[in-house]
Order: C-alpha cells, then structure tokens, then sequence
C-alpha cells in the first residue's frame, strides 16, 4: 500500500502527469521492477497512457541506450528512469527533453523502500511552499550566504540567473 501512494504522489503531485499524456517508464535489468509496475499503474489511474521499456544494465552510467528506447523517449510526454546505469544527459535523452519531454525525473536506484521514504513520506504541499518562498527571496538577491552553529560559512554571487520552482 505504501508503494502505490508514493507512487501516486510522484505521478500526481511530482509529475502532475495529466490524462491522455504518454508516459515512458524505463529501467534496467538491475533496477527494481515493483517501482517501474507501480508507477504505470498509478500514470493508468490517472488516466495517462504508460509504457514500461526494460533493457539490460550498461557497463556505465551515461552510455546510450538501446535504440528502440531512444526512439521512444522522442515519442514521450513525460520520461521516468529507474535504470541501475542512468541515461542522464547522453545525446538521446537530452534530444528527448528539447523536442518533445514536458517532464523528466531521474531516480536511478530507487526501489520500493526509496520511492516510500524519500517520495511517500513528503509533504509535497509544504516542499512547495518552502521552494516557492526560497525562490522569492534568491530571485531578488544578487548574492547569497549559508552559515550553520556547526561552522558552515558558504556565499556566492547570483545575480542575474532565473530562479524557479
């Protein structure tokens, strides 16, 4: 139960996929193939259309993936990975992302106990709140400064970039 409502949350609440969209979910042979079933299931209940591509784990993160993938992730609206091996910023998925991905999460390794924990568990109302404000405030300062009692004393220049939740 656990599993489908993190699942859930990442679909609505992460991903906010909507109805009709077609949603491509890959992995790899060493990823965990709950997640990838669970999170077709929650893309359906929402009345997405979604596709399940496995193929066998790479030598290396960031190699190329199989064609039929690549041919698939152009043909996506939205693109979740699970894959051991992630395909992060090889040639097909930042084709995918600049033609056609409205959205793309990354969530190499994630299993049953990650998607709970780390996706399930959050208050995504709240995470919200707090990125929308901590966006406000880094929109409109030219340079910020990160201290902590432990002894962190981090600052930078960042006037002049976007800032957006």
């Amino acid at each position: 139960m656990e599993l489908a409502k993190a699942a859930h949350t990442l679909v609505n609440d992460v991903l906010l996929i909507k109805k009709g969209e077609e949603i491509l979910i890959w992995g790899d042979t060493a990823c965990d193939e709950t997640v990838c079933k669970a999170t077709a299931s929650a893309a359906y209940t929402a009345g997405a259309i979604p596709t399940i591509v496995m193929f066998q784990t790479k030598a290396n993160p960031m190699e190329e993936p199989p064609k039929p993938l690549a041919a698939a992730m152009m043909n996506a609206d939205v693109t979740i990975e699970y894959a051991m091996q992630y395909l992060l910023y090889t040639k097909a998925q930042m084709d995918a992302l600049n033609k056609r991905n409205r959205a793309y999460i990354c969530l190499t390794g994630c299993d049953t106990e990650g998607m709970v924990r780390t996706i399930g568990m959050v208050n995504y109302k709240k995470m919200i709140e707090l990125g929308d404000k901590l966006a406000e405030l880094t929109g409109k300062a030219d340079e910020i400064r990160i201290t902590s009692p432990a002894g962190t004393d981090f600052s930078g220049k960042i006037g002049g970039r976007p800032v957006e939740n």
